[in-house]
């Protein structure tokens, strides 16, 4: 069985405490993705992200007093993953 992939979508302001989550996963087998550990140096970052949230087996939305106040990038990966589920058959698990 491969690796199950986890898209971690967060705000930069809650940086430290996904990072803790990401480094958690990343002990226990899992393959977790967050911007600031996996795109490369001069990477089309927004690219990186779609391809990144279509290629998940999870996402992980972390909700929090600074991303429910903030505007950006963070909204739209919510949603790409609400219409990535719309995709799924009623038995998947995402």
């Amino acid at each position: 069985m491969d690796p199950i992939k986890i898209f971690l979508s967060y705000v930069s302001e809650d940086y430290l405490q996904v990072k803790g989550v990401y480094d958690n996963l990343k002990k226990t087998g899992f393959i977790p993705w967050m911007d600031k550990e996996n795109i490369l140096g001069g990477e089309d970052w927004e690219k990186s992200i779609l391809r990144s949230v279509y290629n998940s087996d999870f996402i992980v939305v972390f909700l929090s007093e600074n991303s429910v106040n903030k505007r950006g990038f963070f909204q739209r990966e919510v949603l790409l993953a609400l219409k990535q589920w719309e995709y799924k058959l009623e038995d998947d698990i995402f």
